[in-house]
């Protein structure tokens, strides 16, 4: 999660959300080929802003929020993208962590 101390600290253009970044090696892609994202056309460096309309910061993350969630089930995110926000819908599928609904990777 995006914290104003890491926004300042990385001259990041949002001081919240939850920025999409790699893994620690080369091979850890930053968006799955074939999630949700990837369909979405999330990348690297795109930060989540808000999940069905609430913003993402503090205690409110976005594994939290994608938790609330059910298969299949449409999920509305607003994004920073490349200069810019958007809003993308994607759909809700089962992750590879515990039950839980995968949208980027998690380390």
């Amino acid at each position: 999660m995006i914290s104003p101390a890491m926004a300042q600290d990385q001259h990041l253009p949002r001081d919240y959300g939850a920025l999409i970044l790699r893994g620690q090696t080369a091979s850890n892609s930053a968006v799955l080929l074939g999630s949700p994202a990837d369909k979405a056309g999330l990348v690297e460096n795109d930060i989540i802003l808000e999940v069905n309309g609430t913003k993402l910061g503090g205690d409110i993350t976005l594994s939290r929020q994608l938790k609330n969630f059910k298969v299949g089930e449409s999920v509305s995110l607003k994004i920073y993208h490349k200069g810019g926000e958007k809003t993308v819908t994607i759909s809700a599928e089962p992750g590879f962590i515990g039950g839980t609904t995968e949208v980027v990777r998690r380390n």
